[in-house]
């Protein structure tokens, strides 16, 4: 993205690998980097379902404001099954005793009674998946796709990416 973790995260780390879909982003995000005089960014162009990256090669995965955008790829139906994809491959490339950070919301947040969640829509965190694709559509949205979930639902997901409870 932008940089709000890069940069802060470049800053204790010894080497931090950035990517987004946007080579705009990414332009900005080096340009960022050498203004804050940091030279242990990487950057590249690439897509979490392709990742040029090797297995087992990282000490943290960090993914804030991410995990709810990923299905909306046309590369899976559901977007669930995009999101337990997802983490699969940050686990992979997580090195032994790793860990991943994700940052999002909560499905249920009382944020969303107020205005939209990420489909652009209001109320659509709150209703049934199925329910909320009808509405999506009906409304001209297209599909439903920017899943988020309650804390037992984030659970299950990563439970289901292969992830365990960690103290």
């Amino acid at each position: 993205g932008l940089g709000r973790s890069t940069i802060p995260l470049a800053r204790v780390a010894h080497r931090v690998v950035a990517f987004d879909a946007s080579l705009l982003r990414m332009r900005f995000l080096k340009r960022l980097a050498v203004k804050n005089g940091l030279s242990n960014i990487d950057v590249f162009v690439g897509d979490i379902f392709d990742l040029p990256l090797r297995r087992g090669s990282f000490d943290l995965v960090a993914m804030n404001g991410i995990l709810e955008w990923v299905g909306k790829t046309d590369r899976f139906k559901d977007p669930r099954v995009a999101q337990v994809t997802c983490l699969r491959i940050c686990r992979d490339l997580l090195k032994p005793g790793g860990r991943l950070y994700v940052g999002i919301e909560n499905r249920f947040a009382a944020a969303y009674l107020r205005g939209t969640d990420h489909s652009g829509l209001r109320y659509t965190s709150f209703l049934p998946r199925i329910v909320a694709g009808l509405y999506s559509r009906l409304r001209g949205h297209g599909r439903y796709d920017t899943y988020t979930y309650s804390m037992s639902g984030y659970e299950k997901l990563f439970h289901e990416a292969g992830f365990r409870k960690s103290d």
